[in-house]
């Protein structure tokens, strides 16, 4: 069954997330080094459909998410597995391959402000395809439950302490504007 994932992106400097984590509300931080290997068929046609398909390995098990739509408001699928399971209606019969990787150091820390529950992540990493590497660094905000006014509040109290530069660009996005598609 897919759920709804209601995040808020910003582009911050690698040099300020300090600061944003300081201003955060405080909660149980964990650090963890993530790679995520994205994938789609010869012809992009999952990134034509809007689907980003990534399995993601945290050194301790590895989560397959399927996600459709874009903005902050998109349908998520996961599941854990052991390598790319392409069971899925949406995946039967594609020739899939890997497109790009994503490396990150996350800094994660759950989080109650304004009624909602919301999972901070503060990222700094680089997506690789081909031979070519690019940095980058985001804080992602993600409402796990309550109101999404709660989401939005605790953005404007973390943008008084750095720029936060509004984002849409995911991850499997980067990878398609590095490959120049």
């Amino acid at each position: 069954m897919p759920s709804r994932e209601i995040e808020l992106k910003f582009l911050v400097a690698p040099e300020d997330l300090d600061k944003v984590l300081a201003a955060a509300p405080a909660g149980e931080e964990e650090t963890r080094e993530l790679r995520s290997v994205y994938y789609d068929t010869a012809d992009r046609g999952l990134a034509a459909a809007g689907v980003s398909l990534r399995v993601r390995d945290d050194g301790r098990r590895k989560v397959q998410t399927m996600k459709r739509g874009a903005g902050t408001n998109r349908e998520e699928h996961e599941k854990e597995v052991l390598a790319l399971d392409t069971s899925w209606p949406e995946l039967s019969g594609l020739e899939l391959r890997p497109v790009s990787e994503v490396r990150v150091t996350r800094r994660q820390r759950l989080v109650r402000f304004a009624g909602a529950e919301i999972e901070i992540a503060a990222d700094v990493g680089e997506v690789a395809v081909g031979g070519r590497t690019e940095p980058f660094s985001e804080l992602e905000l993600e409402l796990k439950s309550g109101p999404e006014t709660g989401l939005h509040a605790l953005a404007s109290e973390l943008g008084r302490s750095v720029q936060l530069t509004p984002s849409t660009l995911s991850k499997s996005e980067r990878g398609r504007r590095l490959s120049g598609i």
